[in-house]
């Protein structure tokens, strides 16, 4: 019996996204040419398992800050800048939170809308950096107080000039700024705003490796005990009384005995799975190719020998106090692994920055800016599209849907209930993706919209686009950055 399932928890959302190009749509599909009212675009994150990192940095409210970033940004906070949301001044240390989005995953998981309406027509936006800054005392955010300005500097790999826009939560719309007003500023960089101090090098330090993540046994499990050989290597060197299980339970059978019911020579994890916890161990023993039983001994020749292999997904299994014991070491190595990534990402940035664009600006408030330009593609499609995973989700229940262009670097909002909610040239690399509820992402690229369903398209501007779901699921925004990297 065939089931639509309906995304419930997106439902309640989609009553309060009033997107590009405001519209209601009738029970029949109508083409709209008009807008009945000023589009707003508010920010719906697709996902609360998508979190962008942010840094966040305390300091005395009297005395200010300069804050050196390690991707090369910098903020200067003054003296007294922060007021409470009563406007009265404040004392004593805030914290300062920052984040850069400068990749097509950060913007996608922050859920901040990549348009604006210009003139009555909704234009999309080319990111030449952007940025998030809030202030906090106590959990209770702060605001910049009258005639204080914070400077931030930015670097970027995108030249050219951009303007400069702030966005009004609020209002659900991008402000464009005077940028002389601000001291706005782009130039190239030439000379590098980092030192060996501020940049943690990675390239010397032993990488540190993705952390074994503990599974309690359970009354089911059919286990059994190997000895193998590189545990260390995968951060298990103090576990004790480690046992294991077969990671396919259908496995558990004659079959896979050999494992652990014939002699081998080494057995080895040769992959690991850290979402699920599975390693791929392989087994190996050296036989006489003769098939005699002959013990092989150091005086035997290597032509009579040859090395068997065989490999079985396996995941360890421990009990009681072994198992609370390893879950701390594991917590611990996590926060090690973590921290090491976290790094190596930083320096990518910075090395990037070296060859970047310099953006300056002076604002006077907190929230969401964007050094900022039309997207302009020659041949560019306008359409009014339906978005539906077919066989999951038949009722186009698809809020929010976007789209990777522009080799990567730009991320396109569209919004399911929107007149003209798909812009593109049919010609470049597109890909449109959406995440469902479960974490998992749809996608489709553009290239393999048919033909006919494109010329039809082009007559009617209506097109029907169905996203196939893709079996990646992404837990944190680092699997989205993952997923573009390897699908568009």
């Amino acid at each position: 019996m065939k089931t639509t399932v309906k995304l419930f928890a997106w439902l309640s959302l989609c009553t309060m996204l009033i997107a590009c190009n405001q519209a209601n749509h009738s029970n029949e599909k109508t083409t709209v040419t008009t807008q009945e009212k000023e589009a707003k675009f508010l920010r719906t994150k697709p996902s609360t398992s998508l979190a962008v990192g942010c840094q966040s940095d305390v300091f005395d409210v009297a005395k200010g800050a300069q804050i050196n970033y390690e991707t090369g940004a910098k903020v200067i906070v003054p003296e007294n800048a922060f007021v409470d949301e009563d406007g009265n001044p404040v004392t004593g240390e805030v914290k300062l939170e920052f984040t850069e989005l400068n990749d097509a995953a950060s913007i996608i998981a922050s859920g901040i809308p990549m348009c604006i309406e210009i003139d009555g027509k909704t234009e999309y936006m080319e990111s030449g950096g952007m940025f998030e800054i809030n202030a906090k005392q106590q959990g209770k955010k702060l605001k910049l107080a009258s005639g204080k300005h914070i400077e931030v500097q930015t670097m970027n790999n995108k030249p050219g000039d951009f303007n400069f826009y702030t966005f009004n939560a609020e209002e659900g719309k991008w402000v464009e700024q005077n940028k002389s007003s601000l001291n706005a500023v782009s130039q190239p960089n030439t000379t590098s705003t980092t030192t060996a101090s501020d940049v943690v090098s990675t390239t010397t330090t032993k990488p540190v490796p993705v952390p074994a993540k503990p599974r309690k046994a359970s009354s089911d499990d059919e286990v059994f005990e190997i000895r193998v050989t590189n545990m260390a290597d995968y951060g298990m060197h103090a576990w004790d009384n480690v046992m294991w299980t077969f990671a396919d339970q259908t496995s558990n059978s004659e079959e896979n005995d050999w494992l652990y019911a014939s002699r081998w020579d080494d057995i080895t994890i040769t992959n690991y799975d850290m979402r699920k916890a599975i390693y791929n161990v392989k087994a190996e023993r050296r036989v006489r190719k003769d098939g005699s039983t002959t013990p092989i001994t150091r005086n035997t020749p290597s032509e009579d020998i040859k090395t068997i292999y065989k490999t079985v997904a396996v995941t360890p299994v421990l009990f009681g106090q072994d198992y609370d014991d390893a879950v701390k070491n594991y917590n611990k190595a996590l926060k090690k692994y973590e921290a090491y990534q976290e790094k190596k990402e930083n320096e990518k940035k910075s090395q990037e920055a070296q060859a970047a664009f310099v953006r300056t600006v002076s604002i006077q408030g907190l929230g969401v800016h964007n050094w900022d330009r039309i997207l302009k593609q020659r041949e560019t499609l306008v359409l009014n599209a339906e978005y539906s995973v077919p066989t999951l989700y038949e009722d186009k229940d698809i809020p929010v849907v976007y789209m990777i262009t522009g080799d990567q670097r730009e991320v396109i909002t569209f919004y399911q209930s929107s007149a003209g909610n798909l812009a593109f040239n049919p010609t470049y690399p597109n890909t449109l993706l959406a995440i469902l509820p479960n974490n998992e992402v749809a996608f489709l690229k553009t290239g393999e919209i048919s033909p006919t369903k494109l010329r039809n398209a082009k007559r009617t501007k209506e097109i029907e686009i169905g996203l196939k779901p893709s079996g990646v699921f992404v837990n944190s925004t680092e699997d989205l950055s993952k997923f573009i990297a390897n699908n568009s």
